[in-house]
């Protein structure tokens, strides 16, 4: 089938909603290369949006997938199996202190839903019933996920127990006082958690690192539960194991997805154990939570985290120096493997986006003023610099 009926197939058959990103037609797609259907090359940038960290096809990631599809077991619900035992067993020993227990789902969003669940079973037993998110936020697609967002004029009905604060831009030397803001502005006695973006999701714009901690303090001292969202901005994709290791500071919950596997649909909550076993037994599954191809892949996947991750500060310094050369004058956010151009209008950051993919380079095209750049962890430093030579040919 040709490129041009392959489109069209998908525009008649599905939802437009899963359509907008730039027309390439996948094939095949190796560490941080795709093919499309005609045999041309693209260097990623994109890492599938924020999913492929490990690397598209990585050998070590495919070994794993094969000996446990052809080993006799792909589904099991919630019953017993060993890939599910030897994936948290490395997870929880390999990750900071306080994540003692994990929640295994199968997307982003879904973990969103189960951080805000255990949040309200914490509010319930202190009663509490608010949480916190930030304007602007991208926590995912599910209902309870856009509540959290604090734009979406579809929506209709809101929720009155999600309270949205304005994002601090970490550019604005002028942010008001966390404390005195909180106080003065929201019934801060019936809060029962928060939830954080680790950076903004369409401009890789950063919290200021003062006010993420002073927030967290003054949280800690009210009694409510920080959760960080680390679905785009962990697994090593910004030089740290989880995002918000930049703020140095310490939450109770944190989301975890896309390049949680590198590939198949896994992610997951990880926290405190009093937090994660606050739901009774049986009242808080999902069909395939922790099945044991996800959970063989985790594990790979996480092992190759944390052998690339050493060299991602160095690659990623390297991609920030070239893009202030290329773009002295629009603002770069981002750090490591990650970095969000703001450009003067949305027809502009469109246009970068065709030409590049047309000289053989993938970006990740936001629909608003933005262009992001997330290539895989594995990026050679040959591949990075060709893919930004083009991006320097395309503005």
């Amino acid at each position: 089938m040709k490129k041009n009926n392959i489109i069209r197939t998908i525009k008649r058959f599905e939802a437009r909603s899963m359509h907008g990103q730039l027309p390439v037609i996948w094939k095949t797609a190796n560490m941080d290369i795709v093919t499309d259907i005609n045999n041309k090359k693209y260097i990623d940038f994109t890492s599938g949006i924020c999913v492929t960290n490990a690397g598209h096809s990585n050998p070590e990631i495919c070994r794993a997938l094969f000996e446990e599809v052809t080993g006799g077991l792909m589904h099991s619900y919630t019953f017993y199996n060993k890939p599910r035992a030897d994936f948290l067993e490395h997870l929880i020993k390999n990750t900071p202190d306080f994540i003692e227990k994990a929640f295994l789902v199968s997307s982003g969003t879904e973990a969103t839903e189960c951080a805000l669940k255990l949040m309200k079973l914490y509010g319930r037993e202190t009663r509490k019933d608010i949480i916190m998110s930030f304007n602007g936020a991208m926590h995912g697609r599910t209902l309870g996920s856009e509540f959290l967002k604090g734009k979406e004029r579809w929506i209709g009905t809101w929720f009155p127990e999600i309270i949205h604060l304005p994002f601090p831009d970490s550019k604005d030397k002028f942010y008001p006082d966390v404390e005195w803001w909180l106080v003065s502005n929201i019934p801060y006695r019936k809060i029962c958690g928060i939830m954080i973006e680790t950076y903004q999701g369409w401009s890789a714009r950063f919290y200021p690192k003062k006010y993420i901690q002073d927030l967290v303090m003054w949280c800690r001292k009210h009694k409510i539960l920080v959760c960080f969202d680390e679905i785009q901005g962990g697994m090593g994709r910004t030089g740290k194991l989880f995002n918000y290791m930049h703020y140095d500071v310490e939450p109770d919950l944190i989301c975890v997805g896309k390049g949680f596997s590198s590939s198949l649909p896994l992610a997951g909550v990880l926290g405190k154990k009093w937090i994660l076993d606050g739901p009774e037994t049986g009242s808080m599954s999902s069909t395939h939570s922790a099945n044991p191809l996800c959970c063989a892949v985790g594990l790979a996947n996480f092992k190759e985290i944390q052998r690339i991750l050493p060299s991602v500060s160095a690659k990623g310094k390297l991609l920030h120096k070239e893009l202030k050369k290329i773009f002295p004058n629009f603002e770069i956010n981002g750090k490591g493997l990650l970095a969000g151009i703001i450009t003067p209008t949305e027809e502009y950051a469109t246009k970068v986006c065709y030409k590049a993919m047309k000289k053989g380079l993938l970006l990740i095209k936001t629909g608003l003023n933005s262009i992001k750049i997330a290539p895989p962890l594995c990026i050679t430093k040959e591949n990075l610099l060709k893919g930004l030579n083009i991006l320097k040919e395309s503005k």
